[in-house]
């Protein structure tokens, strides 16, 4: 069923990308529904690619503090760790740049910013 979900979304994509160009904030919304797609059907190496796609997107329309962009490095670590093998120097770097958006975003001291620092130290 997310295989048909994804087919569905894909096909809305490309129909919001020709319509409204790849910047428009309906696009991007469907890209990251895309993004999610392609992970739950357990397309890693995909899921990464969009995801590095839809930070790419993000940074230039929103901004790389952006809070949305948290969430995103957040599922680009998990492509990177459940990929065989697991790409775990790409996973920390990911969830690096997830914490340094939430720090900014949120201050070091927040619960989400500390939470992220505890699963940095988990990996050594």
């Amino acid at each position: 069923e997310w295989e048909q979900a994804l087919e569905a979304y894909m096909r809305a994509f490309e129909a919001a990308e020709e319509l409204n160009g790849c910047a428009h904030e309906a696009t991007l919304d469907l890209w990251t529904e895309v993004s999610r797609l392609t992970l739950k059907t357990k397309q890693y190496d995909a899921a990464a690619a969009a995801f590095r796609h839809l930070i790419n997107l993000h940074t230039v329309v929103l901004g790389a503090n952006h809070y949305q962009m948290i969430a995103h490095w957040e599922a680009l670590c998990k492509c990177y760790m459940f990929m065989q093998p697991a790409q775990m120097r790409a996973a920390k770097e990911a969830l690096m740049q997830a914490h340094i958006v939430s720090c900014a975003r949120n201050g070091r001291g927040d619960d989400r910013s500390l939470r992220l620092e505890q699963v940095l130290d988990s990996f050594g």
